[in-house]
């Protein structure tokens, strides 16, 4: 149904009662795991552009077309090449919570989850359950991404007090266990849409949908890579439908709805070498579409989306990342997907450069057991167990003189493959300091090492006490943003005083899942995509499910 024009200015008089949505809250369905398909059985996912802002500015070049009621709405139509303005007003941020993870399990293995109630219930210790992922059908093939998890019972309304009980449960009840974020209640507030130049506005309860009348619409000012060291900001241009949210800060966030191809064409050249070669670029789409496909229902629960844009779970930079090699791919490798030895969809990992060796996904994400995610030696020799581990006694020998290996030959690796990095003593305790409290640093000692030499435990001692530090990610953003955490670290002494510190290192990245640069040699050498999957991640098979 399209309104006439008049109606649009109904809406928008300031004293009508038609500014408010007297339907119901279709925002709602927005933090749910739900997604539509198009005719052809595709997936239509939603991404997050950007959050956390105060207003958004964007272009519309051949016109907007606008639903303030949702999907499905009546649909205001405006003409011209306009710039319109998204702001919120009277909102509040989402009430969110964290409850203590004690077990996980596949959602359809009853006889594990039976169990592993029965263990916590005989201890007295309430429990509730809370199901991620998703299950749902293409054409036929059942997806079923859905894990269980064994919950303290209590949502606790911070983290801190989370981590406390945490504590407090590894202490009684020995083993490892982790939080996860709960949505207590949605955010709330009116969004609103605005077209000064023609005094146009519209005002939507919690979400307004709309979309170009053109192929495209230009947002300006998108704000990237928040936290990292390239953080910024760029005007960009995307494709499909859209709609302005209140975030879970109680601000603006902005996203795009699109089908998953289209949606990989503005992915996948963001995510690696856009001229690499044909067959990495295939590599990389299949990648990129079973990790489209397995995070849904597992990240952003408590966000308005299904996904993000960033490299928390894929960049993707829209019309402007387009490129003709990368959409080949794209198009040769349509609807293909991984699967692992049990025809569940395989978890598809992947990271830029591996240093040689990839490394088993749990020593960088705990809750993550997956049987493909497999670290191993990115050799080209092919001798020897591939699967064979980087002891502490052999780490500093494999970084000095590293192993013929397929990431280790690409060009674009000089300064990702091997580096250093080195941090006067000053500098080290001001890291350290932010997060820490040791005083000067006397000594950094690693406790732990995953099979490729990553670092994941390590023990500071310093002037004014010690630590222990877990977490690949957590120890290279506590040195001030490594490269990744496969290091050894060797201080500079002066008169018995420690003056620096040097981190001789390799790889970028997690290390888990596919090296990129690797893939791209592997190309080079003759490999298929099929041939570069399978390398890298252990057992899989690739079938194409659209």
């Amino acid at each position: 149904m399209r309104i006439p024009f008049l109606c649009l200015l109904l809406l928008a008089l300031p004293c009508s009662a038609q500014e408010k949505m007297s339907r119901e809250d279709t925002a709602a369905i927005l933090f749910s795991n739900r997604f539509s398909f198009t005719a052809d059985g595709e997936p239509v996912l939603s991404i997050r552009i950007m959050e956390e802002q105060k207003s958004i500015s964007f272009i519309a070049p051949d016109g907007l077309a606008v639903q303030p009621s949702g999907p499905g709405g009546p649909t205001v139509e405006v003409k011209g090449k306009l710039t319109w303005t998204l702001s919120t007003s009277g909102t509040a941020p989402a009430k969110l919570g964290w409850q203590v993870v004690l077990d996980e399990w596949p959602t359809n293995d009853f006889e594990r989850g039976r169990q592993a109630a029965a263990r916590f219930s005989a201890q007295g210790v309430q429990t509730t359950r809370i199901e991620l992922g998703t299950l749902f059908s293409f054409q036929g093939t059942v997806f079923d991404t859905r894990t269980t998890l064994l919950c303290t019972q209590e949502a606790l309304p911070t983290s801190r007090e989370a981590e406390q009980l945490k504590s407090k449960m590894e202490a009684l009840f020995p083993g490892t266990y982790r939080l996860v974020e709960v949505l207590v209640e949605r955010p709330s507030g009116d969004v609103i849409l605005e077209q000064r130049d023609r005094g146009l506005r519209l005002v939507a309860r919690n979400a307004i949908w709309f979309e170009p009348l053109g192929r495209e619409l230009t947002v300006e000012n998108v704000e990237f890579a928040k936290g990292f060291p390239w953080h910024g900001r760029e005007t960009r241009s995307y494709t499909g439908q859209f709609y302005g949210a209140v975030d879970r800060f109680g601000m603006l966030a902005i996203a795009n709805v699109l089908p998953a191809e289209q949606l990989l064409r503005g992915l996948v050249p963001a995510e690696i070498y856009p001229d690499s070669p044909a067959e990495a670029l295939k590599a990389q789409a299949v990648t990129a579409r079973n990790e489209l496909f397995s995070k849904i229902g597992h990240r952003h629960l408590s966000d308005p989306y299904l996904l993000c844009g960033d490299q928390h779970c894929q960049v993707y930079k829209g019309l402007g990342a387009h490129r003709k090699q990368a959409d080949q791919a794209v198009r040769d490798t349509r609807g293909h997907v991984m699967f692992d030895g049990d025809g569940r969809l395989a978890d598809a990992r992947y990271h830029s450069t591996c240093g040689g060796h990839t490394e088993n996904a749990v020593e960088a994400w705990p809750e993550v057991t997956s049987p493909n995610l497999v670290g191993r030696t990115d050799s080209l020799s092919g001798k020897g167990d591939p699967f064979a581990p980087i002891t502490e006694d052999e780490v500093a020998s494999f970084l000095e003189n590293p192993p013929d290996s397929y990431c280790g030959k690409s060009p674009k690796g000089k300064s990702t493959f091997r580096w250093t990095k080195t941090l006067s003593a000053k500098e080290m305790d001001a890291k350290v300091a932010t997060t820490r409290d040791v005083g000067s640093v006397r000594s950094v000692t690693v406790l732990r090492r995953g099979v490729s030499g990553r670092v994941n435990h390590i023990r500071i001692q310093g002037s004014a006490g010690e630590v222990e530090v877990k977490g690949e990610l957590v120890i290279r953003r506590l040195f001030g943003g490594l490269k990744s955490s496969l290091f050894v670290l060797s201080p500079t002494l002066s008169n018995g005083s420690v003056t620096a510190w040097t981190f001789k290192g390799g790889g970028f990245g997690h290390g888990v899942g596919m090296c990129q640069l690797g893939a791209a040699e592997m190309a080079r050498a003759g490999k298929s995509f099929l041939d570069i999957l399978q390398f890298y991640y252990k057992s899989v098979t690739v079938k194409r499910i659209y």
